[in-house]
């Protein structure tokens, strides 16, 4: 089973200052283009922003999962980004976002894919994590309370 700590590196955490959407999709763009596995940054930009415009990844519960299968990505890349002021991202409950998880995978990577979203759903929708999220204050706290979840 695929856990969301063996994929979550606190190199790839940051506590962000982004009020908007536009400025936190640019920041956390920006901190995944510099790994080695996004082979094409300006592709990998153009899809997640496009992606965004169709339609807000903010799912509701203060998460936003901005997400691609992309050619521009050799293997799995995620990027969190959390905000303790909450950041407007239109979600679908009309409610601040504080977690932005930005996703992306290989084009042929389908069950990759789904398995991530689907196990950031499931730890994110614990509001109780949520709040001991917020109160951290450095990447490595973020990493260490993903490190302690069973699922």
């Amino acid at each position: 089973m695929l856990k969301l700590s063996k994929i979550i590196d606190d190199s790839n955490i940051f506590i962000i200052s982004a009020t908007d959407k536009n400025e936190a999709l640019n920041f956390l763009i920006d901190k995944a283009s510099k790994q080695s596995c996004v082979i094409d940054k300006s592709l990998f930009r153009k899809e997640l922003i496009g992606r965004e415009n169709i339609l807000s990844t903010g799912i509701g519960l203060g998460i936003a999962i901005p997400h691609v299968k992309s050619r521009a990505v050799s293997e799995l890349t995620l990027v969190l980004g959390v905000s303790k002021k909450g950041i407007e991202f239109k979600a679908i409950d009309d409610k601040k976002v504080n977690f932005v998880f930005l996703v992306g995978v290989p084009e042929d990577e389908n069950t990759l894919y789904l398995q991530i979203i689907s196990r950031i759903i499931l730890a994110m929708k614990n509001l109780d994590f949520q709040k001991k999220l917020l109160a951290c204050n450095s990447s490595l706290e973020i990493k260490e309370l993903f490190d302690k979840l069973k699922k």
